[in-house]
């Protein structure tokens, strides 16, 4: 009789595990669907020591990789779109311009007394005047983007155009053959008449 009730304590005890690890395994499998729908935080680390635990941390450090993968995709996409918005601004600009010839009546391309190279548009209801300049070779990032923003908020300069950029007329001048003012006396000239 007494191993009659032993042997019924170890199937008992044996139930009772069973039922546990159950337990622990529907509830891991709940967690790691909601975690894979986007709905659930990821699995805790289990601090116990048998198989159950070892599979629980394994998926563990699964999900951390996978929230790594995540980010860094998040971070190459914020970085694609970017590059994708810079390419177009550096295309569509050339392209406008472009467009914005053909719809002209007439163009006068030349480099003025300052040495600036210059383009008159003539259309059907308007005139348009252009400067053509380029940046200084030490412009800094921080600099042609403040230029940039003025000229945005339409309070661009005499003083940021020659701070940021250079006159191409020498350029011109040196490939055709004439010469130009001294660009530090045309400078001069003109902060005299500001």
């Amino acid at each position: 009789m007494g191993g009659l009730i032993v042997l019924s304590m170890l199937c008992l005890f044996l139930l009772i595990q069973n039922w546990h690890r159950d337990r622990r395994i529907k509830k891991m499998a709940v967690k790691i669907e909601d975690y894979l729908s986007g709905n659930g935080p990821m699995l805790d680390v289990a601090l116990e020591e048998d198989d159950l635990a070892r599979l629980q941390n394994a998926i563990s450090d699964t999900q951390q990789a996978l929230s790594r993968q995540r980010e860094l995709y998040a971070q190459e996409c914020a970085r694609t779109s970017n590059l994708t918005a810079d390419i177009s601004h550096q295309l569509k600009t050339p392209l406008t311009t472009l467009r914005l010839y053909t719809e002209l009546d007439g163009v006068t391309w030349y480099v003025d007394n300052h040495g600036d190279f210059r383009m008159d548009g003539y259309h059907h209801d308007g005139h348009n005047y252009y400067l053509y300049r380029r940046y200084r070779d030490d412009a800094t990032p921080e600099a042609i983007e403040e230029f940039q923003g003025k000229i945005l908020d339409h309070t661009l300069t005499e003083e940021d155009i020659d701070r940021v950029t250079v006159r191409l007329g020498d350029d011109i001048a040196k490939i055709y053959g004439f010469t130009l003012p001294d660009q530090a006396k045309t400078m001069k000239e003109r902060n005299d008449a500001r």
